[in-house]
């Protein structure tokens, strides 16, 4: 098992998964939620893709604001890739001020599956 915190969303869960549902997710599951790609990372893919949901929300007016290059697929934004997106401009913490200004959450949505599916299950209740 294991654990991080970055600067999105706290929590712990453990999972235990049978070795043949391993591999099984159904069509369109978040990557962040196949156990398959749990296994494949020895359980340190743990964390919900948070950097990519701030940039999920920002058109392309709003990263030429804060001079990033646009991302095309969010989603596949690391913390090492977000690092070298906004390089030395900010800290985190500032720039993630920066990005919730400008921030639009139905982009958010279309633009992230994973965030989409997490809006579905947890903000329209």
């Amino acid at each position: 098992a294991g654990a991080q915190k970055n600067i999105g969303p706290a929590g712990l869960a453990v999972a235990i998964v049978r070795k043949d549902l391993v591999g099984r997710a159904r069509p369109g599951t978040p990557r962040f939620l196949d156990y398959a790609v749990h296994a494949e990372h020895g359980s340190m893919f743990n964390t919900p893709p948070t950097y990519a949901w701030y940039l999920a929300g920002l058109d392309e007016e709003g990263c030429q604001a804060l001079d990033i290059s646009p991302v095309r697929r969010p989603d596949e934004v690391v913390k090492e890739a977000f690092d070298n997106l906004v390089g030395g401009k900010a800290n985190h913490t500032d720039m993630m001020v920066e990005i919730l200004k400008r921030y639009d959450i139905s982009q958010a949505r279309r633009r992230s599956p994973s965030f989409g599916y997490f809006a579905r299950k947890r903000l329209d209740r």
